[in-house]
């Protein structure tokens, strides 16, 4: 009878697939956490309040039967300290029991909302950029450069921010779930954008890991390390309506892209005589590669502003390729296509970012990409206050932060024994060795910015979740090369290497255990029923062109769900705005206070810019002059 065979190719596709389909899976459950353990936040907050209650009491009770001669004042302080070290201690059960004791509630009680809500504010700012698509049917009013008029914010005069994507993407989940089910919530809708997304995101790092010749197994390890990493999953859980998954998706599409470019063009060198021109279908294919690289850089720059550092990168792994190419191989020829290469994706963003903003457009995009970098690695001082300086994700990262948010410290080792793999034991030599190139410039500039803001810890973790694959396969191989030395039969020599395979592979349960442990600590959300309904009291019980005046933090909230303007919010805290709010709050006397409030509602900050560029007062004079002129007796 004879024996079934199979395609090592097809095989080997379908061992990927199947890897998608797990890691898909586990990264979906963990993202749908919010949506399968909600309960409203009233029953929450009942649950949250009697299971304190509770423990409280249950700490009292005990001191009293143990001290029973011990004053009040001195039982009450005894009590805290036991209290305290009891939630410390105990949090994991504390937090069950409020989970269970929530859930309860909500099934003896007749519940008004059966979804939960957006998981953060900047969330809700998107939101209500989706929910103005939906109602006029367009993003705003006004378009000029790449930028949008926001009218709700800084109010009166409304803000010019950059264009985005993101609420359209929004727009398209909400019509596709529409349309199984007609009266489905946008705001239950939105929720699931992220965790498509990062899904999305899935695809194409295993095609990298396919065309870099990793096992399925191990490329399987990697994505459920990724797919599981607490800094991902906290950015793209269910009800985190945000763009921070393009940074874990458009970095692999364009990776993607430009190795497998850079492979072709070395393949179709390699096979081509050094005198004979490239085939115009190869050349074509390979400039093909490079615009299509340039329309996704070009694509990503509408959902992250940042998103030019990726041609930085490009353009600085491709001085390096084109250099190795002219210097270590003295070929003219190969380093000439090179450069084409890289040119294109260059110069096509360049182009495209023009074409669609103007030149004029296009520099001021670039200054602002700058500025933006500039605010996030080096805060400083400015002339009026800046908040921006007490953001908490401008803050340096620590070798411990790095390891906890991605993924901990065997992640970070694996990925390093990657990045030597990659450089130094591919299967191919040479020029074959250029893919590397990009990545190594990736992972070592993504590396510098995570370390010096917070905030860049998910863009670096696309480059270490591309290394820790390759270091599960450089230490399998290194297996396979030492036990011959160790072992003369063949069958200890299996048995190792089929040990070594399973261990390796099983490190995918680490991040699986610790999210099972810790999620619900960082997946808590801070908008409830006592917001919306307060809210949307204020939106139907106020004019609509009211403004409303308050600290920052609640800005998104007020734009998205009471739709009022408002003096500033979390996207404007760098504003002079901010300034005048403190000193309203701060002000000694009435009358100072509703004198600056007239003012900014009037014009916002233009009398102080008036003063400063057109009188040129200093900023200090001009303040003090204002706060003259603005007090009601003047």
């Amino acid at each position: 009878m004879n024996r079934l065979t199979f395609n090592p190719r097809l095989k080997n596709r379908l061992a990927f697939i199947l890897a998608f389909a797990l890691s898909a899976a586990i990264g979906t459950y963990f993202r749908m956490i919010p949506l399968t353990t909600y309960a409203p936040g009233d029953y929450s907050e009942k649950a949250t309040l009697l299971v304190i209650a509770q423990l409280r009491q249950h700490v009292e009770q005990n001191l009293s039967l143990a001290y029973p001669n011990l004053s009040t004042q001195q039982r009450e302080v005894l009590a805290t300290d036991q209290f305290n070290k009891l939630l410390h201690n105990e949090r994991d059960n504390v937090r069950r029991s409020i989970d269970k004791l929530s859930q309860a509630f909500k099934q003896e009680g007749l519940t008004k909302r059966q979804y939960p809500y957006l998981l953060e504010s900047d969330p809700f700012y998107y939101y209500g950029l989706t929910e103005n698509i939906l109602r006029s049917g367009s993003l705003s009013p006004q378009f000029k450069s790449g930028r949008f008029l926001n009218p709700l914010m800084l109010a009166p005069n409304g803000y010019w921010e950059s264009l985005t994507l993101h609420p359209y993407i929004g727009v398209l989940i909400y019509k596709v779930l529409k349309i199984f089910n007609p009266n489905v919530n946008l705001m239950y809708a939105v929720s699931y954008c992220p965790v498509i997304l990062a899904l999305l995101a899935l695809i194409p790092y295993f095609w990298i890991c396919a065309s870099w010749r990793i096992r399925p197994l191990f490329s399987l390890a990697g994505a459920i390390f990724l797919t599981c990493a607490p800094i991902f999953i906290r950015r793209s859980a269910f009800g985190w309506y945000d763009t921070d998954p393009y940074n874990i998706l458009f970095p692999f599409l364009i990776i993607a892209l430009v190795c497998h470019g850079l492979k072709l063009l070395t393949a179709s060198l390699t096979d081509t005589p050094s005198s004979a021109p490239l085939t115009p279908q190869t050349k074509t294919h390979f400039l093909t590669l490079g615009f299509l690289t340039a329309c996704l850089i070009f694509i990503y720059s509408f959902f992250w502003q940042g998103a030019t550092l990726i041609t930085g990168i490009l353009l600085a792994a491709g001085i390096l390729i084109c250099g190795h190419s002219l210097l270590a191989r003295r070929d003219f020829k190969k380093g000439a296509l090179y450069a084409q290469f890289f040119g294109i994706i260059v110069c096509g963003t360049i182009l495209l970012t023009s074409v669609a903003f103007g030149f004029s457009g296009f520099a001021e995009f670039i200054g602002e990409s700058w500025k933006g970098f500039q605010n996030f690695l080096t805060p400083r001082l400015s002339i009026w206050p800046d908040l921006f300086i007490s953001v908490g994700e401008l803050e340096p990262s620590t070798w411990n932060d790095l390891a906890e948010m991605t993924g901990g410290p065997l992640f970070l080792c694996l990925s390093g024994f990657g990045f030597v793999y990659l450089g130094l034991n591919l299967r191919t030599a040479g020029e074959q060795k250029y893919p590397f190139f990009v990545l190594a410039v990736f992972a070592l500039i993504s590396l510098g910015l995570a370390m010096s803001a917070q905030r860049f810890l998910i863009f670096c973790l696309a480059a270490l979740a591309l290394g820790f694959p390759a270091g599960l396969q450089f230490v399998y191989d290194l297996v396979e090369k030492i036990s011959p030395r160790l072992f003369k039969s063949s069958q200890p020599r299996r048995f190792v290497t089929l040990l070594a395979l399973l261990i390796l592979t099983a490190t995918a349960f680490f991040p699986i255990n610790l999210l099972r442990r810790s999620l619900k600590d960082f997946l808590t959300p801070i908008f409830n029923e006592t917001w919306e309904t307060s809210l949307i009291r204020l939106r139907d019980n106020t004019p609509d062109n009211s403004i409303v005046n308050t600290w920052w933090c609640p800005g998104h909230f007020i734009k998205a769900i009471a739709h009022r303007r408002v003096t500033f919010d979390g996207a404007t805290i760098n504003a002079p705005q901010s300034y005048w709010i403190s000193n309203i709050f701060l002000s000694p006397d009435e009358k100072s206070a509703l004198g600056m409030l007239r003012m900014l509602n009037g014009s916002g900050n233009q009398a102080a810019d008036y003063l400063h560029n057109e009188l040129k007062l200093p900023v200090s004079a001009s303040v003090a002059l204002l706060k003259i002129m603005a007090g009601l007796n003047s």
